[in-house]
C-alpha cells in the first residue's frame, strides 16, 4: 500500500506498514451449571453466617418488635377457624418488607427448603435469621390471626383430658377452653391442614385458633401434663 505525500514541490512516495493483529487472549470457559450453584451457595452462607454472628453480638435488638400479646378471653368472636383467614401475602415478601431479611438470604432459605421440604420459617428459625416470635408475629399477620400467650391463661382441665401429652406435643398445640360453641386451641403451625384435622377429631368440636410460639407450647405442655 502507497500513498504520496508534497514536500516542498517534490511527490516523495511513502509505504504504509502493516501492523499484524495482537493475538486473542484464550477465553476461561464458563462455569458449569452446577459450579455456578456450589458459589453462590457458598457466597450466601458466608452471608448467612456473618448476619448471625452480628445478631448474637447486639444481643438481636435490631428486630422489630412484636405485636402486643392477647389473652384467650379477649378474642375476637370472629376469630379465625381452622387454618384461618390467609390474607393472601406470602410469607417470604412479609419478611422482606418487614426486614428481617435481604432477598438473597432469602433465596438461600428457599434453596434449602426446596431440598428439605420443611417450611420456610422453620428453616429460618433453625438458622437464626427470626426468632420463633418473629415467625408466629409473621404468620398472624399472614393468616389473619391472634397471638396468646399460654403461660398467661388457664386452661381447661376438661379440654386438657381430651387431648393426651404426647399428642399436643406432636402436634404443637394446646387446648385452652370451650367458649362461644368452639374450643380455642394454641397452636405454632395454623398451615398444618393435617394437625388441625386430627385436633378437631380428638377434642371432638369446631376449633378456634389462636398463634403461640412453639417454646411456649412446649412449656406450657410440660407444666400442665404433670
Amino acid at each position: 500500500m502507497r500513498r504520496n505525500r508534497v514536500l516542498g514541490g517534490q511527490i516523495d512516495h511513502e509505504r504504509s506498514v502493516d501492523v499484524p493483529p495482537r493475538p486473542a487472549a484464550p477465553m476461561t470457559p464458563p462455569p458449569s451449571r452446577e459450579e455456578e450453584a456450589r458459589l453462590i451457595a457458598e457466597r450466601l452462607a458466608v452471608l448467612v453466617a456473618s448476619r448471625k454472628a452480628g445478631a448474637h453480638a447486639s444481643g438481636g435488638t435490631d428486630r422489630p418488635s412484636p405485636a402486643g400479646l392477647l389473652a384467650a378471653g379477649s378474642a375476637k368472636p370472629d376469630m379465625a377457624v381452622g387454618g384461618g383467614r390467609h390474607s393472601g401475602r406470602l410469607l417470604g415478601n412479609l419478611l422482606l418488607t418487614r426486614g428481617f431479611l435481604v432477598e438473597s438470604e432469602l433465596q438461600y432459605a428457599l434453596s434449602l427448603q426446596a431440598q428439605s421440604g420443611k417450611p420456610i420459617g422453620q428453616i429460618l428459625v433453625d438458622l437464626g435469621m427470626i426468632t420463633d416470635r418473629d415467625l408466629v408475629e409473621l404468620l398472624a399477620e399472614q393468616m389473619r390471626m391472634n397471638v396468646i400467650e399460654p403461660g398467661r391463661v388457664v386452661c381447661d382441665p376438661e379440654m386438657l383430658a381430651r387431648l393426651p401429652q404426647a399428642d399436643a406435643r406432636r402436634l404443637g398445640a394446646l387446648p385452652i377452653r370451650f367458649a362461644q360453641g368452639q374450643i380455642d386451641v394454641a397452636i405454632a403451625d395454623p398451615s398444618d391442614d393435617k394437625a388441625i384435622s386430627e385436633l378437631t377429631s380428638m377434642l371432638g368440636g369446631r376449633l378456634r385458633l389462636f398463634l403461640a410460639t412453639r417454646a411456649a407450647i412446649d412449656d406450657a405442655i410440660d407444666r400442665l401434663y404433670t
